[in-house]
């Protein structure tokens, strides 16, 4: 197995860099599938006999290891020196997010459900924009901005690029979202 460098000597330059900018995302699912090490799709966490992890598990030796004694099956390296490494999971069906269900809900009812475009008409829409352009550094003003578009959004019935007939979108239970078209 190849040991894995922990310290490299990095040159050091006469002159400082910058950083010309950053972007902080959410790896997408083929990035995520690119750096994986293992795909699980073993339900089981052991084998039958209590001993060892079983193989495409979310125990798997390849994803890094939590006990002191063996080593790391991807890396080679004992629990103290191992990071982890990735592995992803298929899921049949989307799971949300509870923390994000009330802006879910929020966005639902600003846009059409037929059209998928906003409830608002397109001049209307552009003044919200420039407005917003002009408030880039003012927090609390864009936070009253983007309340009182909302608002606007919840009073159309009507979608103004499609005329299709678009209800309210609420949230009922822990985690249901319900449509109700003819509010």
């Amino acid at each position: 197995m190849q040991k894995c460098s922990i310290l490299r000597v990095v040159p050091r330059t006469r002159f400082p860099k910058q950083i010309a900018s950053l972007r902080f995302s959410v790896l997408d699912s083929s990035t995520t599938e690119h750096n994986a090490e293992v795909e699980v799709v073993n339900p089981q966490l052991r084998k039958p006999d209590g001993n060892g992890t079983v193989e495409f598990g979310s125990l798997d030796s390849r994803l890094g290891i939590s006990k002191r004694g063996p080593t790391c099956g991807t890396c080679g390296m004992k629990v103290d020196l191992c990071p982890g490494h990735f592995g992803y999971l298929r899921l049949p069906l989307p799971v949300y997010h509870y923390g994000f269900m009330a802006d879910i809900v929020i966005i639902l009812n600003q846009i059409c459900k037929v059209c998928s475009r906003v409830m608002m008409h397109p001049s209307v829409c552009q003044q919200y924009r420039t407005r917003f352009k002009h408030l880039w550094r003012e927090p609390v003003h864009r936070r009253n901005l983007h309340r009182a578009l909302v608002a606007e959004c919840k009073k159309v019935k009507r979608c103004p690029h499609c005329d299709a007939l678009n209800g309210l979108v609420k949230k009922t239970h822990a985690y249901h979202i319900s449509y109700d078209k003819f509010r």
